[in-house]
């Protein structure tokens, strides 16, 4: 059964990660789709071969971003540093809002004016992509996390501005705005360097696969492209290669070092007959091999996947 896997951005929770499964699961000629929050990955098994530009269409309307995975190289999540810098800018405006308002009320000449000139930035600037992912919500007829959130936060928010344009400079609660939208900045941050761990891992076990190898054409062998690699083509593998896919040795003589893949330490014989994983690097020896398993079939690969979804 063919299957694709896209890169989804704009995913912050449980619901958003329902909503995309659901809009995948209707598009046509697709049986299933399983999204991962943690890596923003969605892997979706097809009833036959389906347009990517279909199915990232799928995922916009929905109010999400799309592209197509390449999984042997994971990109520098550019939101997390986003993320950095409005969570430093919230911290800053945050902490004078909380000491003015909490522990030093009238202290400063129409206090209310100035707790309000730091409250905006917070409320409607750091906080900006609440407010995109809860109208994409809102559009499709459900909620989400950021709808609870700015539902609360712009109640505090309006409630305290009614009272500072009436004169009143007491009971105001611009620190309860200020502080939520933090404080789910702070758990966004975490989320987004734990997101960027799990991609680390991929990208460090995809690393260990060449880009090409050498395959037998019949006469000799010559460079072909690790994706156009078919179980059962005979492939040679030189002493300070990687082996490219799981085969079985045809014929020759190596020492493997599997330690990436096992964790066994030392380098271990391999002849005629023997296993041989794909990512292990052969230290000593030539080894001709045939392809019994490539690309995502390959334990590598099911590793990956492992990490992925850990």
């Amino acid at each position: 059964m063919p299957t694709q896997r896209l890169k989804i951005k704009g995913m912050t929770c449980a619901a958003c990660v329902r909503r995309v499964e659901k809009v995948l699961q209707r598009a046509p000629g697709v049986q299933g789709a399983t999204v991962n929050l943690a890596t923003e990955t969605a892997e979706i098994e097809l009833a036959h071969p389906v347009e990517v530009a279909a199915l990232i269409d799928a995922v916009r309307k929905a109010g999400y971003d799309a592209e197509p995975l390449a999984p042997e190289l994971a990109e520098q999540d550019e939101a997390a540093r986003g993320l950095q810098i409005r969570l430093a800018l919230s911290i800053a405006l945050t902490i004078p809002i909380v000491i003015l308002n909490m522990f030093l009320p009238g202290v400063l000449p129409h206090q209310g004016w100035v707790l309000l000139a730091l409250t905006v930035p917070v409320q409607f600037g750091v906080a900006s992509p609440l407010y995109k992912s809860a109208y994409g919500a809102l559009r499709h007829g459900t909620a989400n996390m950021e709808v609870l959130v700015l539902l609360g936060t712009l109640s505090a928010f309006f409630y305290s501005l009614v009272l500072t344009v009436q004169g009143h400079g007491h009971h105001l609660y611009y620190e309860t705005s200020a502080v939520i939208i933090t404080l789910v900045l702070l758990g966004r941050t975490l989320e987004a360097r734990a997101r960027g761990r799990a991609r680390q891992a991929m990208e460090s076990l995809w690393k260990l696969l060449p880009r090409e190898t050498l395959r037998w054409n019949g006469t000799a062998y010559e460079p072909t492209p690790l994706e156009q690699i078919r179980v059962g083509d005979r492939l040679l593998v030189r002493t300070g290669d990687r082996v490219p896919v799981d085969g079985v040795v045809l014929e020759g003589r190596g020492w493997v070092d599997e330690s990436a893949i096992t964790g066994e330490s030392l380098p271990q014989e391999r002849a005629t007959g023997d296993r041989v994983l794909s990512g292990a690097l052969l230290t000593d020896g030539a080894l001709h091999i045939q392809a019994q398993a490539v690309g995502e079939a390959t334990l590598l690969a099911q590793i990956a996947h492992a990490v992925a979804q850990a």
